[in-house]
């Protein structure tokens, strides 16, 4: 009786699509995981004063981040990603800002043009002068 060879082939595709897709998944893990570290350190430089190394990590952990959603496949967790890379560059943006401001000797940097809700609070600050509202003369009697 003659011996039977063992053929080798690839795996099943249904294996292999299973591989790919846990391999994806540690991939986006990685990617979240080492986001966040960055992020945690952008927060330590924040809290210190450390305002151009917070922006530059802030910057960065947004990216790690936002190339880990291409990788997630939980809808929450893609949520939270995107919701945290979005918070990660305004405060960057923020700081950056800020800094701005404070080279040009506590000024606004760009000619003094400053944002719409920077002025909306300047105005709501000249509302002092204005009279007092119902309420607040019915209080006062």
């Amino acid at each position: 009786r003659p011996l039977r060879r063992a053929s080798i082939s690839a795996p099943p595709a249904d294996i292999s699509a299973r591989r790919r897709g846990l391999a994806l998944l540690a991939m986006a893990n990685d990617l979240r995981d080492k986001g966040i570290e960055i992020a945690n350190d952008a927060v330590r430089d924040d809290n210190a004063g450390n305002y151009e190394d917070a922006i530059n990590k802030y910057c960065k952990a947004a990216e790690y981040l936002m190339t880990a959603t291409k990788y997630e496949k939980n809808p929450v967790t893609l949520k939270t990603i995107r919701e945290k890379s979005l918070e990660y560059v305004q405060r960057a943006e923020a700081l950056k800002q800020g800094l701005a401001g404070k080279g040009a000797g506590g000024k606004k940097a760009g000619g003094g043009g400053g944002s719409k809700e920077e002025e909306e609070e300047s105005e709501d600050d000249d509302d002092s002068d204005a009279a007092p509202s119902e309420s607040e003369s019915e209080s006062e009697s």
